[in-house]
Formats: C-alpha cells, structure tokens, sequence
C-alpha cells in the first residue's frame, strides 16, 4: 500500500508541474512532506501527515515577527517556526512587521 501511495504523489508531481500548483505555507510542500513520511514511516504515517496537513493548509492565518523571529499562527492556534515557514511568504514579510494574511 505504501508503494501504491508513493506512486500516486510522484503521478501527481509528473502530472501537474510546480508553476501551476498551489504555493504552500510550509517551505517543505505538503506532498514532499507527505511522501517523506510516507517513505520513512509506512502507508498510516503518511495518511496522518496528509490529514493534519489539510487541517491547516489555506485555512486563515497571520505572520508575524516577534523579538526578531518570525511565527506563522495558523487558524487552530497552531505556531510555524522561521524555519519551517514557505520561503515565499517569509520574503513578503517587513522586518519586525505585523502582518495578517486572510
């Protein structure tokens, strides 16, 4: 099942090339991170990685910078670290700025 899987992700990325897919809040994309987990941890970790990562993905969230890092809040409450946080979305951020992206 978990080659099953595996195969759908790569079918995916083969099929719908980067430019035309949604960005991502998170600097690894939900399907690398889903096939990672995938692949390391069997065909369940990586339903679990999909799942909580739809629970969060495009939902309401803010950027901020505190202290001199900057945090993703996402809807549920849920902290992304700098490190974590889409390239993308940390270049659109003003040092030490607020800013709420809806």
């Amino acid at each position: 099942m978990k080659h099953l899987f595996r195969f759908f992700i790569q079918a995916y990325w083969f099929l719908i090339p980067e430019k035309y897919r949604k960005t991502c809040l998170f600097r690894e994309s939900c399907s690398r991170y889903v096939y990672r987990e995938t692949t390391e941890n069997g065909f369940l970790a990586g339903i679990s990685a999909i799942r909580q990562r739809f629970l969060v993905c495009r939902t309401e969230h803010s950027l901020t910078s505190e202290n001199g890092t900057i945090i993703l809040y996402l809807r549920d409450g849920t902290q992304i670290r700098e490190d974590e946080i889409a390239f993308n979305l940390l270049n659109s951020m003003k040092p030490m700025d607020a800013v709420n992206i809806l």
